[in-house]
């Protein structure tokens, strides 16, 4: 756990030092917009976009995960 504590201390030490704002709350809403996306029958229709959306999808869930561990 301490570990985890201090992988989050510098990552939020760094994102504050370019300038980046952790909005749990504009995550938690992306997370949903972009999971309504999923559920469309036309979301595949185009792959380059669908992966974009997957790739965005996987890393908000990915920080907000970590953020929800702590």
């Amino acid at each position: 756990l301490e570990d985890l504590k201090k992988t989050l201390t510098e990552l939020l030490k760094h994102e504050k030092e370019k300038g980046i704002h952790f909005d749990l709350p504009a995550v938690s809403e992306r997370i949903e917009v972009l999971n309504a996306q999923t559920e469309s029958p036309e979301f595949w229709s185009d792959q380059q976009k669908a992966q974009k959306v997957l790739k965005e999808l996987k890393i908000l869930r990915q920080k907000k995960g970590e953020y929800d561990k702590l």
